[in-house]
C-alpha cells in the first residue's frame, strides 16, 4: 500500500513532500537506525508528505526485510520505505562494497522513477558513507527539488581515525571527493553532530547553512511486555544484591568495550557487568573477559528496539564510551545516550568529545576515555550513592531528554533547516 500520494502538489511555503535517502535507515520492526522513523512519523502529522529511500539490506538491524522486487514499497506505523534490494553482508568486507554499490546503482538507475512518483520539494542525502549525494543531486534536479546534505559521522575521517585505513587509499581519496562535494553542491546542512561547522572550514567550505539537529527519543514509543534474557539476567544478579553495570549497544571498536571488562577485573565481589548487542567485535571481547577469567561480566544477546527500555531500566548504572580520538572535536550524538537518560538511570561517561550532555544535566559521572582505573573508582563512587541518589541523578538526565531531545521537538527544528 503505497501512503503517499504522488498527485498531491505540496505547497514549498506550508507541506512538503520530502524524499530521505538513507543506506541504513530502519524502523521499530526493523531495527536501527531509527532517526528518519521517528522524525517522519511527526513530519507526517504535521502534514508534510514523507518517502524514506534504504537498502533492503544492512547489517545494523535485527530484522531485514526480504523484497521480491528490485524496487518494493513497505510501510510501517503510517512511514512509507522505499526499500532497493541489495545483497547480504556479514563482515566488513568485499560483500559489504557490494551491498553498497547494489544500493547506488538502483538509486541512479531509478532516480527518475523517483523523481516522477514522489515528486519531492527537498531531496535528503544521508548515507554514512556520503556517495549517495551523487544520485540525490539527479533527483533533485529531475525534480527541480532543493537538495540537503545530512551529516552524521565524519567520513572518511572516522575511517582512517578509527580504523587506521591509509588517508591516500583509493577509496579515501573518493570519499573525501564526496565529502567536499556534500557541502558543496547541497543548498543546506543538516547535522547530527554540533560542530560540522568546524568541518565544512576545515574542507575550504564558507557561507554554507549548517544546522544542528541532534538524534532524539520519541518516548510515546510502545514497548514490548515479553521479557528478554538481558532483562532475566540483570534480574537474576540484582536478586543476588549484585550491583549492576549495563550496556546496550553495538561492539564496535570505536566503542571501548574492552576498558569496561578491563575495569572488571579491579571491582570487588558484588559488582557485575552485562554487556548486551552483537557486533564484529562481541567473540573478541568474549575471548578478553575469558582470558582474565571474569566472572562477572556477562554477555547477553541482541535485543529489539521495544524492550531496550525495560533491560536499561533493572541496570544499578549504565555505561557508554568510546575510543580517544581527535574525531569527537565535532563533537557526539550517540542514539545509545539519549535512550539511556530515557530510562532514568544513571550514566558513567567514558567519552572525550566537544560536547558532554551527561555533565551538562547532571545525570552521572564522566571519566576519561580509555582510563580504567578512573572508569573503576568512577563505579565505585556510584556505588557509593544510595539508590535514591542514584535514582535522583537519573532523573535529570530523562528530565533533560524528554525537553530537549523529544524526536516531536527535533521535527519541528528538522523542517526549519531544510526549507
Amino acid at each position: 500500500m503505497i501512503l503517499y500520494n504522488p498527485n498531491r502538489k505540496a505547497d514549498s511555503s506550508n507541506f512538503m513532500n520530502i524524499v530521505i535517502i538513507n543506506h541504513y535507515s530502519g524502523s521499530e520492526a526493523m531495527g536501527m537506525e531509527y532517526r528518519h522513523f521517528y522524525l517522519a512519523k511527526e513530519l507526517i502529522k504535521q502534514g508534510h508528505q514523507v518517502v524514506i529511500v534504504a537498502a533492503s539490506f544492512t547489517h545494523l538491524r535485527g530484522k531485514n526485510p526480504h523484497p521480491e522486487e528490485p524496487m518494493e514499497v513497505y510501510t510501517e506505523d503510517g512511514v512509507e520505505f522505499l526499500l532497493l534490494k541489495t545483497p547480504p553482508y556479514y563482515r566488513n568486507n568485499l560483500y559489504r562494497v557490494k551491498n553498497v554499490a547494489a544500493f547506488l546503482m538502483k538509486l541512479r538507475h531509478y532516480s527518475r522513477q523517483i523523481a516522477q512518483t514522489y515528486k519531492p520539494n527537498v531531496v535528503i542525502a544521508s548515507s554514512t558513507y556520503l556517495l549517495d549525494i551523487y544520485p540525490a543531486q539527479r533527483i533533485a534536479q529531475l525534480s527541480g527539488a532543493r537538495l540537503v546534505f545530512e551529516l552524521h559521522d565524519i567520513w572518511p575521517l572516522s575511517l582512517t581515525e578509527l580504523h587506521g585505513i591509509k588517508d591516500l587509499h583509493p577509496s579515501i581519496l573518493l570519499l573525501k571527493r564526496a565529502e567536499k562535494d556534500s557541502y558543496q553542491i547541497s543548498s543546506s546542512v543538516v547535522s547530527i553532530l554540533p560542530r560540522a561547522d568546524l568541518r565544512a572550514l576545515e574542507l575550504g567550505v564558507r557561507g554554507k547553512r549548517i544546522t544542528y539537529v541532534p538524534n532524539g527519543v520519541s518516548p510515546s514509543a510502545e514497548e514490548s511486555q515479553l521479557v528478554s534474557e538481558a532483562q532475566r539476567r540483570i534480574q537474576q544478579l540484582k536478586h543476588q544484591n549484585i550491583f549492576t553495570i549495563v550496556y546496550v549497544g553495538g561492539f564496535a571498536r570505536a566503542n571501548a568495550l574492552e576498558t569496561i571488562i578491563e575495569a572488571a577485573s579491579l571491582l570487588p565481589q558484588g559488582v557485575a557487568v552485562v554487556l548486551v548487542g552483537k557486533g564484529d567485535c562481541k567473540g573478541e571481547l568474549a575471548a578478553l573477559a575469558a582470558h582474565k577469567n571474569l566472572r562477572n561480566v556477562y554477555f547477553e544477546e541482541y535485543v529489539a528496539k521495544n524492550q531496550v527500555q525495560a533491560v536499561l531500566r533493572e541496570a544499578d548504572c549504565l555505561y557508554i564510551g568510546a575510543r580517544k580520538s581527535r574525531l569527537y572535536r565535532y563533537g557526539i550524538s550517540m542514539n545509545k545516550l539519549y535512550d539511556y537518560m530515557l530510562s532514568a538511570r544513571p550514566i558513567l561517561f567514558g567519552i572525550n568529545a566537544h560536547n558532554n550532555e551527561v555533565s551538562d544535566c547532571g545525570c552521572g559521572l564522566s571519566v576519561e576515555a580509555e582510563d580504567v582505573r578512573g572508569l573503576a573508582a568512577s563505579i565505585d563512587k556510584m556505588r557509593a550513592l544510595t539508590p535514591e541518589q542514584r535514582s535522583e541523578m537519573g532523573a535529570l538526565g530523562r528530565d533533560y531528554v524528554l525537553k530537549n531531545r523529544n524526536y516531536k521537538a527535533l521535527a519541528q527544528s528538522f523542517i526549519k533547516a531544510i526549507q
